[in-house]
């Protein structure tokens, strides 16, 4: 009688898929909003607060308001974010990468004198 072989298989289910695009996109739309909100106050502060209040603090109200659009395009333009269930984006096993050959005895920084002055090279210029 023969024993059946059984191979690992990897077998993903509806619960291992990533979310959907138009979920990713609301919540980076969502955080936009929010930052643009939060500028808009900071701008709006600035204007009413002008003269009443620390020029410290109306500086940081400023640089809230100059600083936020940029930051919150680069975040709504940033992709998608990689799974943190280990998911497909872990599949690949760097575990699985060949480490790179050492390099020539002849260009080691800790190989002997000797073994450079065989190695044909020759630290003599000609005229």
């Amino acid at each position: 009688m023969r024993a059946l072989s059984r191979r690992k298989t990897t077998v993903y289910t509806v619960t291992d898929a990533s979310r959907p695009l138009s979920e990713d996109v609301d919540e980076r739309q969502r955080h936009y909003l929010i930052s643009m909100g939060i500028r808009l106050a900071c701008l709006l502060l600035a204007v009413v607060l002008w003269g009443r209040i620390h020029p410290v603090l109306l500086g940081l109200l400023l640089v809230g308001a100059i600083l936020l659009p940029y930051t919150a395009v680069v975040f709504a333009n940033g992709g998608r974010k990689p799974p943190r269930d280990g998911g497909p984006a872990e599949l690949f096993d760097q575990r699985a990468v060949p480490a790179p050959p050492p390099p020539p005895q002849a260009f080691r920084k800790d190989a002997p004198a000797a073994d450079q002055a065989d190695s044909g090279v020759s630290s003599e210029t000609s005229p």
